[in-house]
């Protein structure tokens, strides 16, 4: 990243980055968060590398080539998990 952007850009990712983090969480919060994202993140990587099937490829045309991001995976299993506990 350092050889990539030049130090304003570098200070206004940081900014940006900072500007999401929420005040409420906690050093625990975000090892929870990070260990669900990895584990997100090789889904996704493994999704990719496997041969689409008819029936994937058919399903990809449908969502038109839209896929869940692994911060997006991460988020929605912790709804499910969620509802999960409410039940």
């Amino acid at each position: 990243m350092l050889e990539r952007y030049t130090s304003e850009e570098l200070n206004t990712i940081t900014q940006i980055i900072l500007s999401k983090i929420p005040k409420d969480f906690n050093a625990e919060e975000a090892e929870e968060y990070e260990k669900d994202y990895m584990s997100a993140l090789k889904d996704f990587k493994k999704e990719f590398s496997e041969k689409k099937n008819l029936w994937d490829t058919f399903l990809d045309i449908l969502a038109g080539g839209v896929h869940q991001s692994p911060s997006e995976h991460v988020m929605m299993e912790r709804w499910i998990e969620g509802e999960k506990r409410d039940l």
